[in-house]
């Protein structure tokens, strides 16, 4: 029954092995600006090295990746600029751009604003959510924190992105 998993590990295909660790990264960034509104440089930087790795072992056009991730830098850091996500947001979108490469990056920073935008929308509603908590008796703060942890919705999109690169099972 676990034959074919079996025969996979034992001949190796690191890509599904390099795209897990990616997307633990990712969770593992959103998990954290969720808690304290922060992504860490570390998990960027330890994605972007995984990116390299990806696009080494994919056989994947280094020239076209890194382009995707300085263009979705640039945009990242011109809404920076405008406030509308924190640097860090800025820097895990890029850097997942880069294991994208430019087909996949357009579509993950279009889904990143839908998901931005639910995202958004779902903090807003959480004020009702919480006065009902309160009037439970239950110890919550009656305001949603100003900042909103993009990092959750750019996980999100990631996600289909990591599922596009994912490799045929054997193939």
């Amino acid at each position: 029954m676990f034959d074919p998993l079996v025969s996979l590990w034992q001949f190796g295909d690191a890509r599904h092995a390099v795209l897990i660790v990616g997307l633990a990264l990712t969770v593992w960034a959103a998990a954290t600006d969720l808690r304290h509104f922060t992504i860490p440089n570390k998990i960027s930087a330890a994605l972007f090295a995984a990116g390299a790795v990806w696009i080494l072992i994919s056989g994947a056009d280094p020239g076209a990746h890194l382009a995707a991730f300085a263009c979705v830098l640039a945009l990242g850091f011109l809404a920076y600029a405008f406030q509308f996500f924190g640097a860090g947001d800025a820097k895990l979108l890029a850097v997942l751009a880069l294991w994208t490469g430019p087909q996949i990056a357009v579509a993950l920073v279009l889904q990143t604003l839908i998901f931005g935008a639910i995202l958004a929308f779902a903090w807003m509603l959480s004020r009702p959510v919480r006065t009902v908590l309160m009037a439970a008796g239950l110890p919550v703060d009656p305001e949603p924190p100003a900042q909103i942890p993009y990092g959750v919705a750019i996980a999100a999109a990631a996600c289909f992105a990591f599922a596009g690169l994912w490799p045929p099972l054997g193939g």
